[in-house]
C-alpha cells in the first residue's frame, strides 16, 4: 500500500545526532502515521550520514550533489540547502511532501495527521510557517522551506525550485520576470552563472548592481535612523524564493500559514518604535513592501520573555509557531549543540520545548 506522505529532511554529518533525535521525536509523536522518511545527505565530507544513519530503520537516505563552484562563502549554505531539497524532491513519490529542517521540532501528538486532515479538509495546496519576522528582509505570506507542506496533486513536484536567487538577482528589476530559472539549480555545472544561462557581461553587471546595493545601504546606514533597515523588507532572495514568486499570487491555491511568536526587544530590536502598541497598530496598515509585520494575518506578541533571554538561546536564535492558537513548531536555528557547549540529548530538546510552550501559554508575557 502506497504511502500518503514523505517527510524529508536534510542534513550534514556534523549534525548527525541531532537529526537522529528529531528522527526519533517526530515517530515517538506520530506512532499512528504511516509515513515515508526522506533524508538528504548534504555533507561535504567524505563520511556523510550514511554510517550515522546505519541504526535508524525504514530510511531513505539519497547523497546531496556536490558543492557548487564560484559561491561567496556567505551564500553557500542557502545554496547547499537548496541543492539538497532539490535533489530530495526527486525522490518523492507520495501525494504530500513534507520538509522539515534538521533542528526544527514539532511536539505535538499526531501532527502529521492533523496537517493532512487540515489540508484535505480544506483543500489547502501548501501548509506551513513563514520566514519569521525577524527575517524580514526574506519574503512573506508564504510558506519557508524550515516547515513546509504541499499537496502534489495540486502542484507539479518538478515547478518546486528552491534555488536561491541571491547571486543572479539581487533585485526583481534585474531578474528575467515570468517563471522560473533556466534550470533548476540541482544540475551539477561548476558555477551558479552557468546554470543560470549568463553571459559574461550579465555576470559583471550583476556583481557591480550588488556591490553598488550594499555599498548604498551601508553608507546611508550610518546617517539615517532604523528606518533605512526598511528599504530591505521583502528583497532577500533566499532558498524557495523561486517556488514563493510562482505561486503565492495564485488565487486558485490555498494556503495556510501558522503564526510567529515575537519578542520585539530580541527579534526586532532595529524597529524599537514597534515596542508601543499604537506603531504596531500603524505598522499594519502601511504598505507591505514597506511594513515588517503586515506581511502577517496575525502575531503572537510576547514581552521580555525569560525564556528567549538565555545566552545560548540567543545566540541560536530560537523561533515559535502558533497554530489554531496553540504552540506547534520550535525552531532552533544553528547548531545549539555548539552554542550549548555539550552533547545535546533528546531529552535536553524535550526540556527546552516543555519550558517555551509553558512560557507560551503564560498570559503574563502577552503584550
Amino acid at each position: 500500500m502506497q504511502k500518503e506522505v514523505t517527510i524529508m529532511i536534510t542534513g550534514r554529518s556534523k549534525n548527525a545526532q541531532l537529526l537522529k533525535q528529531n528522527i526519533d521525536l517526530i515517530r515517538e509523536f506520530n506512532p499512528e502515521t504511516d509515513f515515508h522518511l526522506l533524508v538528504v545527505d548534504n555533507s561535504i565530507d567524505d563520511n556523510g550520514l550514511q554510517e550515522a544513519l546505519a541504526d535508524v530503520p525504514d530510511v531513505e537516505l539519497v547523497m546531496g550533489y556536490p558543492p557548487l563552484a564560484g559561491i561567496p562563502s556567505n551564500n553557500v549554505g542557502s545554496y547547499r540547502h537548496a541543492q539538497a531539497l532539490n535533489r530530495g524532491v526527486e525522490f518523492v513519490k507520495t501525494p504530500f511532501l513534507i520538509i522539515v529542517d534538521p533542528d526544527l521540532y514539532v511536539p505535538r501528538s499526531n501532527w502529521i495527521s492533523l496537517v493532512l486532515n487540515r489540508m484535505k479538509s480544506r483543500g489547502l495546496a501548501f501548509f506551513g510557517v513563514p520566514w519569521h519576522p525577524r527575517w524580514y528582509a526574506k519574503y512573506q505570506n508564504f510558506p519557508c522551506p524550515q516547515f513546509f507542506a504541499v499537496d502534489l496533486n495540486q502542484v507539479d513536484k518538478n515547478d518546486l525550485d528552491f534555488t536561491p536567487a541571491i547571486l543572479t538577482h539581487p533585485h526583481w528589476s534585474l531578474a528575467v520576470i515570468g517563471g522560473l530559472s533556466a534550470e533548476k539549480n540541482h544540475i551539477t555545472s561548476d558555477s551558479v552563472f552557468t546554470d543560470m544561462n549568463m553571459s559574461k557581461v550579465s555576470k559583471i553587471r550583476t556583481l557591480f548592481y550588488r556591490w553598488v546595493g550594499y555599498s548604498i545601504a551601508r553608507i546611508f546606514s550610518r546617517v539615517v535612523s532604523s528606518h533605512i533597515f526598511r528599504l530591505r523588507i521583502g528583497t532577500a532572495r533566499d532558498t524557495g524564493v523561486w517556488v514563493w514568486k510562482k505561486y503565492a499570487c495564485d488565487k486558485k491555491l490555498k494556503v495556510e500559514l501558522l503564526n510567529p511568536v515575537v519578542d520585539l526587544s530580541v527579534h526586532l530590536p532595529q524597529f524599537p518604535l514597534l515596542q508601543n502598541r499604537f506603531f504596531r497598530v500603524f505598522e499594519g496598515l502601511i504598505p507591505s513592501r514597506w511594513s515588517v509585520l503586515a506581511g502577517f494575518e496575525r502575531i503572537h506578541y510576547i514581552k521580555q520573555c525569560p525564556f528567549l533571554q538565555k545566552n545560548y538561546l540567543k545566540k541560536v536564535g530560537f523561533e515559535t509557531f502558533l497554530w489554531q492558537g496553540m504552540p506547534f513548531a520550535f525552531h532552533l536555528r544553528g547548531n545549539i549543540q555548539e552554542v550549548a557547549g555539550h552533547d545535546v540529548t533528546k531529552s535536553d530538546i524535550r526540556k527546552l520545548l516543555k519550558e517555551v510552550i509553558w512560557i507560551n501559554y503564560h498570559p503574563i508575557n502577552k503584550i
